[in-house]
Formats: C-alpha cells, sequence, structure tokens
C-alpha cells in the first residue's frame, strides 16, 4: 500500500508548491495596496510550502511512472488536499471565517461552483477577493490540468491523467502529451487576457477585470460585489456581454479550440459544439419572450438581461444581473431545467453536459426506429463516427448516478432542518456546480452563510463529486481499488 500511494502523495506535494506560489499574488497585492492581509497570505503559503516539501522529501525516489488506479487515486487526493489548502488564507486572514465556511468557500472556487458564505463582498480587502477569483481560474482548468505540464518530464502520462477528471473520453488532437499540456495552458491564457480587455473595454477598472475575467473562463461566477453583475448595470449592457463572451469561451472544448487552428471546417461542424449553441440559443430566445411580456425592461436591457443569466446558469457560472427568481413561474422552471444541462465535454463547466444528452437522444431516436421497424439495422452515429452500446452505457449509468446522488443530498439537507425548495435547489446547484440557487436564503439574491455547518459539509462533498464526476470518487472509495 505505501509502495502504491508514494507516488501519489509526491506528485500531489509538487501541487502544492503551485498553490503556495499563488498565494504570493494576493500578498503582494497587499503589500502594495496596504492591506491588512499581507501577513496572513504568507503564513498560508509557508504552512502549505512546509507541508509540500515534507510530502516530496519522505515520498523521494519513489518511481513515478503512475498505472490507471494511482491516476484516479492521485486525482481524488489531490483535489480533497488542495480544496483544504485553499482554505488556509480565509483562516489566517482578517476575514477570520470559521473552518467550516473557509473549506466551503475554497471547494466551492476551486469546483467553480459559485456559491459564497462570505457577505459584505464591496468592502472585504483586495487581497481576499483576489484569492477567491484564483481559486476558481485555476479549478477552472483543474488542478491536474495545470501540473501535466510537469509530467512528460517525469515519464508520466500526462493526457491519461487529465482524461480522469472527467469519465468521457476525449479526442487526442496532438500526439504528445507536452504539445497538449501546453496548448492546453496557451488557450486558456488567451481567452483569459480576451475576457479581461473586454471586461476593461466595457467599463471596469482593471482590477474588477481580471477577477471577473477569472470567475467567466472558468464559468465559476464569484464576484467582487455582493450583488454580482448587477451592481456595474450602470456602466451599460457592456459589462454583460463581456462575462457572455467569457462565459461562451470557457464553456466550448479546449480540443475544439486546437481543432479550429489545425482544421477550422471540421470543427465547425463539431456536433457537440452545434448543439450547445442551438440549445443556448433557444433558450435565450424563450427567456426573452417570457421577460418581455412583463415590461420590466426595455428590449434590449431585457435581452442582456436574458441573455446574460440564462448563458450563466447553462454555462454552470452562477452570475446573477438581477433576482430572477421574481420572473415568474416559467422563468424559475426553464432555469431549473438549464441546471441539468451544462456546457461542453472538455471545457470548464459542470452539469451533466451537452455530449452526453446528445448520446441520449439519438440512443432514444434508434430505439423509437426499432419500435415502429424491428428489423431495421442501424448504427449509432455521434459526430459522423459510429459508437457502440459501452458508450451509451456509460452515459446512461453517469446520468443514472446524477440524479441519485442529487437526491441522496437533497434528502440529507432535507433532514438539517432546510425547506423543500432550499433542499433540492441547493442539491442541484451543488451538483451542477451553478453556485446560486433558489428560495429566500440561497437564491440569486442570497448566500450560503446562514446555513448550518452540517449542511455546508454536505454540499462540500456534493460541489467535489460534482466537479469530479462522481464516478471517479465512488471508485476510489471502493475497498477493491486498493486489494493488490
Amino acid at each position: 500500500m505505501f509502495v502504491f500511494t508514494r507516488p501519489v502523495f509526491y506528485i500531489a506535494g509538487l501541487m502544492q508548491l503551485i498553490v503556495a506560489a499563488l498565494m504570493m499574488i494576493p500578498c503582494m497585492l497587499e503589500l502594495l495596496t496596504g492591506g491588512p492581509d499581507a501577513g496572513a497570505f504568507l503564513d498560508a503559503a509557508l504552512i502549505t510550502c512546509g507541508m509540500a516539501l515534507l510530502a516530496i522529501a519522505a515520498n523521494r525516489g519513489a518511481a513515478l511512472t503512475l498505472n490507471i488506479r494511482q491516476a484516479f487515486a492521485l486525482v481524488v487526493y489531490t483535489w480533497v488536499l488542495i480544496c483544504f489548502t485553499c482554505a488556509l488564507p480565509f483562516l489566517t486572514s482578517q476575514i477570520n471565517l470559521s473552518i467550516t465556511d473557509a473549506v466551503f468557500e475554497a471547494v466551492s472556487g476551486l469546483t467553480t461552483t459559485g456559491g459564497t458564505v462570505i457577505t459584505g463582498l464591496n468592502d472585504q480587502p483586495g487581497g481576499i477577493l483576489l484569492w477567491r477569483s484564483l481559486t476558481q481560474w485555476l479549478g477552472g482548468i483543474g488542478i491536474v490540468g495545470i501540473s501535466i505540464v510537469l509530467f512528460p518530464f517525469m515519464r508520466i502520462g500526462g493526457l491519461q491523467l487529465f482524461k480522469t477528471e472527467s469519465s468521457e473520453k476525449g479526442s487526442k488532437i496532438f500526439a504528445q502529451a507536452k504539445t497538449f499540456s501546453s496548448s492546453l495552458i496557451t488557450i486558456y491564457l488567451a481567452i483569459s487576457l480576451i475576457t479581461a480587455f473586454a471586461f476593461h473595454a466595457a467599463g471596469m477598472n482593471w482590477f474588477d477585470s481580471i477577477n471577473h475575467m477569472m470567475s467567466a473562463v472558468s464559468t465559476g461566477g464569484f464576484s467582487t460585489k455582493d450583488s454580482s453583475l448587477g451592481y456595474f448595470a450602470d456602466l451599460g449592457t457592456g459589462v454583460f456581454w463581456a462575462a457572455i463572451l467569457g462565459m461562451l469561451l470557457g464553456a466550448l472544448p479546449f480540443t475544439w479550440f486546437m481543432l479550429l487552428a489545425v482544421d477550422w471546417r471540421r470543427a465547425l461542424r463539431d456536433e457537440q459544439v452545434r448543439n450547445f449553441l442551438l440549445v443556448v440559443g433557444l433558450a435565450c430566445l424563450l427567456m426573452f419572450i417570457w421577460v418581455a411580456g412583463s415590461s420590466l425592461y426595455t428590449p434590449w436591457l431585457g435581452f442582456s438581461h436574458t441573455a446574460l443569466n440564462v448563458i450563466s446558469i447553462m454555462t454552470t457560472t452562477g452570475y446573477a444581473s438581477t433576482d430572477y427568481s421574481q420572473w415568474g413561474s416559467f422563468a424559475v422552471m426553464l432555469f431549473v431545467l438549464l441546471y441539468f444541462i451544462g456546457g461542453c465535454t472538455g471545457s470548464t463547466t459542470g452539469s451533466i453536459k451537452i455530449f452526453r444528452w446528445s448520446i441520449v437522444f439519438i440512443a432514444l431516436r434508434q430505439q423509437l426506429l426499432r419500435m415502429m421497424m424491428p428489423h431495421r439495422v442501424s448504427r449509432l452515429v455521434y459526430n459522423g463516427r459510429p459508437f457502440n452500446d459501452d458508450v451509451r452505457e456509460a452515459v446512461g449509468n453517469f446520468i443514472i448516478l446524477f440524479l441519485l446522488t442529487w437526491l441522496a443530498c437533497s434528502l440529507a439537507l432535507s433532514l438539517t432542518g432546510l425547506d423543500l425548495v432550499t433542499s433540492l435547489t441547493g442539491a442541484l446547484s451543488s451538483i451542477s456546480n451553478v453556485g446560486p440557487a433558489f428560495g429566500n436564503i440561497i437564491g440569486p439574491a442570497g448566500t450560503f452563510a446562514p446555513l448550518n455547518d452540517i449542511a455546508k459539509w454536505i454540499l462540500s462533498l456534493t460541489m467535489l463529486l460534482g466537479r469530479l464526476e462522481i464516478l471517479g470518487v465512488i471508485l476510489v472509495c471502493m475497498p477493491s481499488f486498493w486489494r493488490e
């Protein structure tokens, strides 16, 4: 067992060093602006660095060629470890959160969920606001995704490890893991820069632009203001459209951008991207027609509000420009349906994702045709390529497991004393990594702060399950996984 876990602990220690280095960014900001938390971030960085060096020293010399079981163990262990590590600044800073709240905020950030327990964001020091955004930007690409840059130099299958974050198999655009990882980082940096300049061009100062860029491209949703993007409404609708740009870029597959550079004609024919944009457009149109009938806004303002909030939920970001729970029952039901959809596989989004729904509808169509013509022979084809029953079975199993996890979390939350709406939508927003839910407590205008500690731990676990897509966590928890 010790031989099995040694490389896992060693590589996790290297990842902790990355987090320790990132903690120095808000530390420098606090030093430059005279903020109160420079020492707090320095303390957190030193603690993290010390833990990392101990893990590296204790496991130095371990064989660094991971098998598939060690890869899954590394992903799950690293995410849990880094969540607790990223909670340290919330404990040491003047915001002085409890352990429960600090872990919840860190998990919400790293899983790009976006639910928060912090109130009074408008008056918080810049360092703590920047750290919240950094956790989302880091979580968007994934601790493992960033760290595979190191793996080609350590003879570790970076591509194989990256895929363990998702239960689906991605397209291998480039043969070499080094090329893939560098392309991944380049794309993420490129869409981050584009989004930051878009926010600044819309009227935000550079600090708010950078923070919202990190939460938009990671489809996380943290804001520097209590009222989210609604605070910037006076700047005009340009801020909303800058956020929409960042969210859409983050919701598209990273491999699609790689394919776009190699063969743009093939990229434009990608079924997942086309289906995603089709569902987004249809949902925005339906919501706009509904909101336009209420005469709450001028046509352009109404379209901007509906597009922002629909795309925010669809991409599992969680921004809000207004309290959309007041738009009526149809709007609420449409938003709830969007919680189950998500963006594209291979993107920063959560939930079930468009790819799986595409497979479900293709399989359903084949089943209906067989009912009409029992002797008909047909193949299951997606994106011009046939797929077998194993793919259909895997997708079906995941959706069933997703729904069962949502219901189990809802039941557990109800046992803590929460009402039906809060329990159901709180669990759904967590497993989908969306953030805001519905109800008087955790709706678009509320926070998760009033919830009791047990409910917050349940939601933290659910957010992690959603981010790691459930199956990998269950696999690692099985006793047979640890037997030789």
